[in-house]
């Protein structure tokens, strides 16, 4: 699950290093830098229905099932934003998508933490989460340099594309660990001092 876990790290930074450039050029391109303001404010205010709403759902159907269930939510966000700015174009949609990926990049390394803290016991977590910690660095890296090599080649729109797969990979690599998940049967020994 080392692996697993690592990866969905990554890829739960990558995808929302590569949102923010896209969420600050839809959104300065509509609005400009003077309304960002009424921006942040919003995001606290969604992020406070939601949660009681995740836990709410989480409590009932499972952490496997939130998390991947979410995700693809999430996913299918992504995709309703590239279809709504491709097809039908509206000024508010800029600003939806600004507040939406400020609560996906709350959202995202939570679930990926959470998802850590479920797998490891506290002897593995100790040894371990500064190797699976690694993989927010790993993808910040690869979120900006998918960002800048993409954003020439199809524009910031498809970007949008870009996002939904790597939310969909995150989905899978959940339920993938999951399923190789296994604790250690050792007994935890605690050390005389």
């Amino acid at each position: 699950p080392v692996a697993f876990t690592f990866l969905f790290i990554a890829v739960a930074v990558a995808s929302f290093t590569l949102a923010k450039p896209i969420r600050q050029g839809l959104f300065l391109k509509e609005f400009g830098a003077y309304k960002l303001a009424y921006a942040y404010v919003a995001v606290p205010v969604v992020l406070a229905a939601f949660v009681p709403l995740y836990q709410w759902v989480a409590s009932r159907v499972g952490q496997r099932l939130v998390f991947s269930g979410s995700l693809l939510f999430l996913c299918a966000n992504a995709v309703a934003f590239w279809w709504g700015f491709t097809f039908h174009r509206r000024p508010w949609l800029a600003a939806a998508f600004y507040v939406w990926v400020n609560c996906y990049g709350v959202i995202a390394p939570v679930q990926a933490w959470t998802f850590a803290n479920a797998v490891f016991d506290t002897r593995q977590a100790r040894r371990l989460f500064g190797v699976v910690g690694s993989g927010a660095s790993f993808g910040a890296i690869v979120g900006g340099l998918l960002a800048q090599s993409l954003v020439g080649l199809l524009g910031t729109v498809n970007l949008l594309l870009v996002l939904a797969a790597m939310i969909a990979s995150a989905a899978l690599v959940v339920n993938l660990a999951w399923r190789v998940r296994r604790r250690d049967p050792r007994p935890i020994t605690r050390r005389r001092a």
